[in-house]
């Protein structure tokens, strides 16, 4: 049966719809029908749309894509990591405790031939395991949103054993002074969740002297961070922070930045770099 769709002339949503097949155009009727694999039959009749069919389908895809983005990684850029081992003689993160990172590759611990435990949020590079991360942060929630749980990001990281429990794994001492370092980090709101966390525990009254250090690359860089840390977090408090220096910005260049690193660092100092 051949039916016709609104689509408010969206063509990205029929090329998508019909890249998986779901649906196909007649050139002859010039009009689209449903691919009936994917609709609930019921008595001879087609009731309904069955997403659980397509969710399967698109999980399926998921997976099959993550394979080919490991591949890329194994293939390319490992090989071409190996040529940056060596460059850094001095470890310049060697006062820190804790390391976070969103990427998929052991980056930190070849180049600086750290000690420090890193752990990876979204996944790490594993064909074997493949346990990577790849999604998106939350789907409306309506009748169908159980079937395309697999495609967010926090069921991705419960469902695939990530390090995801993060910030929850320092305990906090009210003795201690704290300190969050954002490198190469967007500061979009994809990771919202992780982003305000470490806000919520600088802020924490409870804790005091506490701070949050963004590195940037150039000036252009720093507006898209500070933009996007307003849109997350509102002007009021990044205003205020950035006047009391909880928040500070600095150039991943800059002497300033060498010297928040370098200098001597109070006994009761825990340091965490994210990116």
């Amino acid at each position: 049966e051949m039916i016709n769709f609104q689509f408010e002339n969206d063509i990205e949503v029929l090329h998508i719809y019909q890249i998986f097949d779901f649906i196909s155009f007649n050139d002859f009727s010039n009009k689209y029908s449903i691919n009936k694999d994917i609709l609930i039959n019921k008595h001879d009749s087609f009731i309904d749309v069955n997403f659980n069919h397509i969710s399967k389908i698109l999980v399926k895809e998921l997976v099959e894509f993550k394979k080919i983005f490991i591949e890329y990684f194994e293939i390319f850029v490992f090989p071409l990591m190996t040529k940056f081992i060596g460059v850094f003689t001095v470890n310049p993160y060697i006062d820190l405790d804790y390391h976070f990172t969103f990427n998929y590759t052991p980056t930190f611990k070849e180049l600086f031939k750290s000690d420090i435990k890193t752990s990876f949020l979204h996944g790490k590079i594993d064909f074997e395991k493949n346990n990577i991360v790849i999604g998106v942060d939350e789907i409306d929630r309506n009748e169908v949103y159980k079937y395309f749980l697999p495609f967010t990001k926090y069921y991705q990281k419960l469902n695939l054993s990530t390090d995801y429990k993060f910030l929850s794994s320092i305990q906090k001492n009210p003795n201690h002074h704290y300190r969050f370092y954002f490198i190469g980090h967007s500061l979009d709101k994809s990771d919202e969740e992780y982003i305000n966390e470490v806000f919520e525990f600088v802020l924490d009254p409870n804790l005091y002297g506490s701070s949050i250090i963004v590195t940037y690359r150039d000036l252009s860089s720093k507006e898209k961070l500070l933009q996007n840390l307003i849109n997350l977090r509102g002007r009021n408090e990044i205003t205020d922070l950035m006047k009391n220096e909880t928040l500070i910005f600095l150039q991943n260049n800059s002497s300033k930045l060498i010297e928040k690193f370098t200098r001597q660092l109070p006994s009761n100092f825990i340091g965490s770099h994210i990116r």
